[in-house]
């Protein structure tokens, strides 16, 4: 992993969870270069059109009460 944010995000999920965040929860997109079909997962820019925008919204607003 050349340029990733895993490990950060790794950490922070981690504190979380150790202050008792119970909802904390890491999702790692990742890519098999074998599989052609799932190639668009090789950009790391990619990773976010796979996000579910909506649901993170969502999810953000909730938290924020």
């Amino acid at each position: 992993m050349y340029d990733s944010n895993y490990p950060d995000m790794s950490g922070f999920i981690n504190e979380q969870k150790l202050v008792g965040n119970k909802t904390a929860e890491l999702i790692v997109f990742h890519s098999n270069t074998n599989d052609k079909q799932n190639n668009n997962l090789r950009p790391q820019s990619a990773t976010w059109d796979l996000v579910d925008k909506s649901e993170l919204t969502d999810w953000l607003v909730q938290q924020s009460r």
